[in-house]
């Protein structure tokens, strides 16, 4: 059980609704609904009477919730004193991304380096439903993310780090380098690697909606497990970014006419950040303008 799928839990028996949960979060409600179906399946037992009208607590539903609302206190306290402890320390700089930024971050920071190299840089990741949910909880103050996660976050400020696109990743050797180029654009015959972020990653949508040949899928929501299922000669959609960082072994080719896109973005909640979280923003800001 993980602490997104009780956060999204306390959220609909807060509001009684499914629909308002996932407001909250800013997400659609079937992610609302498949988390919810999943914590039931998980723990073997129904958590909701469904109705159309209203939403009411099973008894394990109510005792979930009555377990969940201390645990969920105790967890952003935690969270919350970790960040300050962090921020507490001038030269420490914490900034998360989505599951592939660490080479936008590593980038940015070393350029940052060079006029401040006394500063220790760290990195968190999460998948983009995550950070469209931390960042709406004021728990994040610098991320690197995706058009899709800032636009849902209006509120908060936001540098544009260009458009990036995907595209295919697999085992040197493969027998798919040898394919006709009208067959590897379709990715014909091929097992593919598909995250679990349904509502944000890029590539997923883009394989969702194209007209493809391929045979099945294979799960890799990171970027370490996502180049294991390559090595073994599956296929991979990753941003062209990140080609400096493929394992030896491995082959990154355009091979789609009309690949995925994203737009990388910084976001930034400059309300609550520290004198050095707002130095950095600003010098990526300068960088880009």
């Amino acid at each position: 059980m993980d602490e997104s799928k009780l956060r999204y839990f306390c959220s609909v028996v807060r509001h009684q609704s499914f629909a308002k949960a996932a407001q909250e979060y800013h997400v659609v409600p079937s992610t609302v609904s498949r988390q919810m179906a999943a914590l039931e399946e998980e723990l073997g037992t129904p958590l909701f009477y469904r109705d159309p009208h209203k939403v009411e607590l099973t008894a394990a539903g109510k005792r979930l919730y009555e377990a969940s609302n201390g645990y969920m206190r105790q967890f952003r306290f935690i969270n919350d004193n970790v960040h300050n402890l962090m921020s507490q320390q001038e030269n420490r700089l914490m900034i998360g991304g989505g599951p592939y930024e660490f080479a936008l971050i590593s980038a940015l920071g070393a350029q940052y380096l060079d006029i401040d190299p006394d500063v220790e840089l760290y990195q968190v990741h999460n998948a983009y439903s995550f950070i469209a949910q931390t960042m709406h909880r004021h728990d994040a103050h610098l991320q690197l993310a995706i058009r899709p996660v800032a636009d849902l976050l209006p509120e908060y400020q936001s540098i544009s780090l260009g458009i990036h696109r995907y595209a295919a990743v697999t085992h040197k050797d493969s027998p798919f380098w040898s394919l006709p180029p009208e067959e590897q654009a379709v990715l014909k015959g091929q097992k593919v690697v598909r995250s679990s972020d349904k509502d944000f990653d890029p590539a997923r949508l883009w394989l969702e909606e194209t007209p493809l040949e391929i045979s099945g899928y294979a799960p890799g929501s990171s970027f370490i497990t996502a180049c294991s299922q390559a090595m073994m000669g599956r296929i991979v959609l990753f941003p062209e970014f990140l080609r400096p960082w493929l394992p030896q072994g491995l082959r990154m080719e355009q091979v789609f006419p009309d690949p995925p896109r994203a737009e990388s973005v910084l976001l930034f909640n400059r309300d609550r950040a520290t004198p050095l979280e707002i130095k950095f923003f600003e010098f990526v800001r300068d960088l880009y303008q």
